[in-house]
């Protein structure tokens, strides 16, 4: 949850929503993983022609984008204009509301229906909407995204249960279509024996009518209105037996139908657990690097003398890592995220204090690299640029530190 000086709204009565880029850092992450798809994201990149590698991941994308939606720029307003047309009869909604209980309200209403998106949209841009409603929402939301992960482990649960169910309906339908074919067979031979009777009665038919003079002159005709009624006993013998082979030809498709369905099903399930497994191994690899480059014991680490080191960009995630490092070789560690959100003031009281100024090229972009290698030249700082944003590289770094970025004691 959000502290009160960062989740200010705009003053009641403004009649103005707040734009993407107005709304505060901590809010960026959860707007951009709760109302926009990831379809929507790589559109985005494709009209504003990024250059990403081609297998990026959608986590590298969703960084991307909520480091660019504090910004006032193209992809900043063009998140905007998605949202605002995809949520506009909501947003139209919640506009109307003017008191706390009324945008309370409809949002307890949406989000019993399971619209999240669009109401979460239309209330953190909303200028009267009110800082404890704001937080009860925000983690409202933040706790949907675990129960989300939980129902992942449950579809791996239901996949492995389907796997199970097709093969017991593959086996049912192997089964069924052996019954059937002896069916069919038995009916065949009863065709075949049906219809020779028919012929029989045919040739019986042409009898009858070669003597239908002669039976004229019987006075009952017993005769003729016999073999009538056998030819038509015949004739409805052979329809029943013809209607009973479409029906099982026709549950013997509907049963490959159904089968193709499961497995089809079967399929996007695995697809899933291939991707889980995927996640997996490279969350193991990044333990494992981190349990690789762990600091040395105390007699082996490189003292810093108390030096100040400003560590500018990189992966949120590991910055608790790297501080940790630092301390323990007696160093002294700032972050900033290189980006607008920190604040370039932020930046330019980090870089007074810091006696050594770290920056990974992987994770800021050549522009920012620049601004703050040439911030770096005005102040008199040593710039120590990093190969990659990993703990390998920065450990590598703190022993390599040049002597005259160390306080001496």
């Amino acid at each position: 949850m959000c502290g009160s000086e960062m989740c200010r709204p705009i003053k009641a009565g403004s009649g103005r929503r707040r734009k993407l880029w107005e709304l505060e850092r901590q809010w960026h992450c959860s707007v951009v993983g709760t109302c926009l798809t990831m379809a929507d994201l790589r559109r985005i990149i494709a009209k504003t022609r990024v250059s990403m590698e081609a297998d990026v991941t959608d986590y590298h994308i969703h960084g991307f984008f909520v480091t660019r939606a504090g910004e006032n720029g193209i992809h900043a307003k063009l998140m905007q204009k998605i949202m605002d047309q995809r949520f506009l009869v909501t947003i139209n909604r919640f506009g109307r509301a003017k008191t706390e209980e009324e945008l309370r309200s409809l949002w307890d209403e949406h989000e019993a229906r399971g619209e999240v998106s669009g109401a979460y949209w239309a209330l953190v841009t909303h200028p009267a909407a009110p800082l404890d409603l704001l937080e009860h929402v925000f983690g409202q939301v933040h706790m949907l995204s675990h129960l989300s992960g939980a129902s992942h482990r449950g579809d791996l649960r239901r996949t492995v249960e389907l796997e199970a169910r097709v093969a017991e309906l593959e086996q049912r339908l192997t089964q069924e279509r052996a019954a059937a074919r002896a069916e069919i067979a038995r009916r065949d031979e009863d065709l075949g024996e049906l219809r020779n009777n028919l012929a029989v009665a045919s040739i019986q038919q042409g009898r009858v009518e070669a003597l239908e003079a002669r039976l004229a002159e019987l006075e009952d005709g017993s005769a003729l209105r016999k073999a009538e009624n056998e030819a038509a006993t015949l004739r409805r013998a052979l329809s029943r037996a013809e209607g009973r082979i479409a029906r099982a030809e026709a549950r013997l498709v509907e049963r490959e139908a159904e089968l193709t369905a499961l497995r089809e099903t079967s399929r996007c399930y695995r697809d899933d657990v291939e991707r889980m497994r995927c996640d997996k191994a490279a969350m193991m690899r990044e333990l494992a690097e981190f349990a690789r480059h762990q600091i040395p014991p105390a007699e082996q680490r490189p003292d810093l003398g108390g030096s100040c080191l400003l560590y500018v960009g990189g992966r949120d995630h590991l910055v608790p890592h790297m501080r940790a490092m630092a301390e323990r070789c007696n160093g002294q560690f700032v972050h900033h995220d290189g980006g607008v959100e920190s604040g370039v003031a932020a930046l330019s009281g980090a870089l007074e204090r810091a006696d050594a100024i770290f920056c990974p090229v992987d994770c800021v972009s050549h522009e920012a690299v620049n601004r703050i290698k040439r911030a770096c030249e005005r102040c008199s700082k040593p710039f120590i640029p990093l190969r990659s944003s990993g703990l390998s590289a920065f450990s590598q770094a703190l022993r390599s530190l040049p002597k005259e970025a160390r306080l001496e004691r």
